[in-house]
């Protein structure tokens, strides 16, 4: 699951400067009282006398960046929700008023879950939701899914769900709706995720409070059962560290390529290939980038000949994605060619690349990489209006381009 950007507005900004300020004010006046609490009046501070529990209330999720603890997950990773949008009116209680929640777990800088809630429509009952809304429109651009079940959540709420695989990483990633009263929701989240999620719901349904240390319960629902049956190659759910651990190497690979440190984006591909196969499998088709990055880096080298064996070994696997990974493959051997003086095929190469992401992406960057490299080719074979040709045709992809990864560009 992709994280996005969330945008506050001046009233809100002003409102947390006044509650970093109170929360500053707060400590330097109660930092004292703690020091006298346990050094000047151990008795007191060693009374033991049991506290009173302070529970958090969905009333105190108002402002964008709140967030409360859930517990932990069934991979033992601690998670806690956080609101991140939300649009209508402020009044509590209001059912016009749309939020949508992201869950951040211990190992993941980004989000690993998310729940939306919104006014219940009767011809958007939970079945559509998950089928043919704009939520699903949404999500089928980044998961493959499984046709719709009928299940239920843990008060016994009526739920459909929705068995995904996500189509970058090849995790599997399970999305529900629900409606209860004047209130619809939407889950998706890693099945290790998905109790917590659930305690989300029932939080923001007002069913129940979530106590500072998280308010896990041990409760099982059917969704629940239905989602940790998503298991990965060894048997076991899988955790977001793992997957915040693939990501993170993915990014740092790609950054260290394009940066010429060939050497470390080599050990960081291939410690995200590691993670990849015994996470899914030797021959997962997502594995296929971690390969053929992998080969990428070791043609960079100068090693050909092994690298010629790692883009053979991710060629079948990158053909079965629905992603951007294939032409990336054969953009990545246009470049292996050229380093081996096949300039000929390295132009083939290119330009079938070039063509796929055209027809895929429309003119864009990606369409740009794949043409550079057929430009360069052209240029080692002399062809050198070819290549000022093929070198403009990349150059009007990029026309209008605002480059969202600074390392690339």
């Amino acid at each position: 699951m992709s994280a996005r950007a969330v945008q506050m507005s001046d009233r809100q900004g002003a409102k947390q400067m006044k509650a970093l300020i109170s929360v500053r004010l707060s400590a330097v006046l109660l930092t004292p009282l703690i020091l006298m609490l346990a050094v000047g009046w151990p008795a007191i501070a060693a009374a033991g006398q049991r506290q009173k529990t302070t529970v958090v209330k969905i009333a105190e999720l108002n402002e964008i960046g709140d967030e409360v603890p859930l517990g932990k997950n069934r991979t033992d990773e601690a998670c806690r929700l956080r609101l991140v949008q939300e649009r209508g009116a402020r009044a509590a209680g209001d059912v016009n008023r749309y939020q949508r929640y992201n869950l951040f777990c211990e190992g993941w800088t980004q989000p690993s879950g998310e729940i939306r809630r919104f006014r219940a429509r009767k011809e958007m009952p939970p079945a559509r939701l998950v089928s043919e809304s704009g939520w699903q429109k949404d999500f089928v651009e980044r998961l493959d899914c499984s046709e719709t079940e009928a299940t239920s959540l843990r008060d016994g709420t009526p739920a459909v769900f929705r068995q995904c695989t996500s189509q970058e990483g090849g995790w599997p990633v399970v999305v529900a709706a629900a409606t209860a009263g004047a209130r619809s929701y939407t889950l998706e989240t890693l099945p290790t995720n998905f109790g917590l999620l659930e305690t989300a719901y029932e939080v923001l349904e007002g069913k129940r409070g979530v106590e500072p240390s998280g308010g896990a319960t041990g409760e099982v629902s059917a969704a629940i059962r239905r989602a940790e049956a998503l298991v990965g190659a060894t048997g076991k759910l899988i955790g977001v560290q793992d997957i915040g651990s693939l990501d993170t190497l993915t990014r740092l690979g790609n950054s260290q390529t394009w940066a010429g440190n060939y050497r470390s984006a080599e050990a960081s591909f291939r410690r995200a290939l590691e993670i990849q196969e015994r996470l899914l499998g030797r021959d997962a088709p997502s594995s296929g980038y971690a390969l053929t990055s992998l080969a990428h880096s070791v043609s960079l080298q100068g090693r050909l000949q092994e690298a010629d064996q790692l883009f053979a070994r991710a060629e079948p696997l990158v053909q079965k994605t629905l992603t951007g990974d294939y032409p990336a493959h054969l953009t990545y051997r246009s470049e292996h060619e050229t380093i081996r003086g096949n300039y000929e095929e390295a132009v083939r190469l290119g330009r079938g690349a070039a063509d796929i992401r055209l027809q895929r992406y429309g003119r864009s960057a990606a369409v740009a990489h794949s043409l550079e490299r057929v430009a360069r080719a052209l240029e080692a074979l002399g062809r050198l209006d070819e290549a000022a040709q093929v070198t403009l045709e990349g150059l009007q992809n990029l026309e209008g381009f605002k480059a969202s990864n600074w390392d690339f560009r």
